[in-house]
């Protein structure tokens, strides 16, 4: 392991022994921690598919004392040392429990929702390992699932990844969830975030009913071939 990241493990360790323990006297809660991550699409931008024209975006994800929140950087607004998630890509999670809540502003969908579910995972490493940036990493999978498949630093103890992925046995390096991939770039320790405060309007729902939501507003779309009319144009749907 070189200096830096023995480094970067000394600070996590310290910082996240402190995560479970008494609340710091200060209003800077000791023990948050932030790790950055690159979010970047799967599929490369083509002019053909306007959808597609997504670019690489900083996905944040902040851990605080017993709670989580993952967010895109643009969405994360921070007030007297207080964060709060928006946007459609913020999800709060619960460590102990697994528990998450995640927005969706989609107004085709009539949204926004405030869509509730589990991604306490039972996680078996496997015998693949690689370096990633300079960092040693495992392979690891749900046990008794087929996906996600990520790769996870085990010298980074943080139980928390993206999406709300929870259980985890160090923290996520790289990552891919449906169309998107997230790699880690750089992890901050005491960031002076003492508190998350998550937004609660929204129409709450399961993440089975929103399945079901996006399933009977988007399936005549798809059977129309994949797109509709708005405002004169045409919005292609993908799904």
């Amino acid at each position: 392991m070189n200096r830096s990241l023995s480094l970067v493990v000394a600070i996590l360790f310290i910082a996240v022994g402190t995560l479970y323990g008494q609340e710091a006297p200060s209003p800077k809660a000791k023990g948050a921690l932030v790790l950055t991550y690159l979010k970047r699409p799967v599929l490369p931008t083509t002019e053909d598919n306007p959808m597609q024209q997504s670019a690489d975006e900083v996905y944040l994800l902040f851990i605080v004392g017993n709670q989580a929140a993952a967010i895109l950087q643009g969405d994360a607004v921070v007030r007297d040392s207080v964060l709060y998630p928006g946007g459609s890509d913020a999800c709060m999670i619960d460590l102990a429990t697994g528990n998450y809540t995640r927005r969706d502003e989609s107004t085709i969908l009539g949204g926004p929702y405030l869509i509730t579910g589990n991604r306490k995972y039972k996680w078996d490493l496997t015998d693949e390992t690689k370096v990633i940036g300079g960092i040693e990493c495992s392979r690891v999978r749900p046990t008794d699932r087929e996906k996600p498949v990520l790769w996870i630093a085990d010298d980074l103890p943080v139980t928390a990844g993206p999406i709300g992925l929870t259980g985890l046995p160090g923290a996520v390096v790289s990552m891919r969830w449906g169309d998107h991939t997230y790699s880690l770039i750089k992890v901050t320790s005491d960031p002076g975030i003492r508190d998350i405060a998550f937004a609660k309007e929204g129409k709450p729902c399961t993440e089975e009913e929103y399945e079901k939501i996006v399933d009977d507003v988007l399936g005549p779309l798809l059977e129309n071939g994949g797109s509709m009319e708005v405002g004169g144009g045409t919005i292609r749907i993908v799904r």
